[in-house]
């Protein structure tokens, strides 16, 4: 029986594939994942606390004054014993607005470092998840020249030991994809749990889609 070869294939793919993390829902999630981070990273909850506190102190003095009075006075009204409410309220002391302000200021310091080390990170992941995207062309390519090998086998054309070399190169090429996809699939993992506080389950699907986008 004569085989008529394929050349498809007998090449090596060429790696012309979609990029994750680009497309026209990257940028969107992108915006979703740093405003999950703005709410919910612990550094920024704790900084936010301390500013909303800030904000709504009062910068008076209040204190109770006791004593005991022999006679009937307007302040302290008959005689006996008696206690005071006194506030102090400052006209023209400015601590608390520098409170506030130095308080805000930290806040919007905290912000733009932690979504810049989240952004880092995400450009990380990215890069990761493009190597997994580029190793799935040629495991695809290895795993259909076996099949077409194995065909060969069957039809009598070739020796079964010239399957040998393939299949290497099949495993070789899955363990690879493994490895890196695993790593991917734990940088994902790390970088949720550490900027998406409580809401890290949530940050953690929007790096899955993040990684995704433009994949077909």
């Amino acid at each position: 029986m004569r085989v008529t070869v394929p050349l498809l294939a007998l090449m090596a793919p060429a790696l012309s594939l979609a990029q994750p993390c680009t497309g026209e829902k990257y940028e969107g999630l992108v915006e979703e994942a740093v405003s999950l981070v703005t709410k919910n990273h612990p550094v920024l909850v704790a900084e936010r606390e301390v500013y909303t506190e800030q904000s709504q102190q009062k910068n008076w003095n209040v204190y109770v004054t006791t004593g005991y009075s022999v006679t009937n006075t307007f302040e302290s009204g008959e005689a006996g014993p008696n206690a005071a409410l006194r506030v102090n309220v400052p006209l023209f002391d400015r601590t608390h607005k520098l409170k506030v302000a130095t308080a805000r200021r930290l806040l919007a310091r905290e912000v733009n470092s932690v979504n810049r080390d989240f952004l880092t990170e995400l450009e990380q992941v990215c890069i990761q998840a493009t190597r997994v995207a580029e190793l799935e062309p040629m495991r695809r390519f290895y795993k259909d020249r076996l099949k077409y090998r194995q065909q060969r086998v069957d039809d009598g054309v070739d020796e079964a030991e010239s399957l040998w070399k393939e299949a290497e190169k099949v495993q070789l090429t899955e363990n690879e994809w493994l490895g890196v996809r695993s790593k991917l699939t734990s940088m994902q993992l790390t970088t949720a749990r550490e900027y998406g506080g409580t809401k890290w389950n949530r940050l953690r699907a929007i790096l899955v889609e993040i990684t995704n986008s433009n994949r077909p």
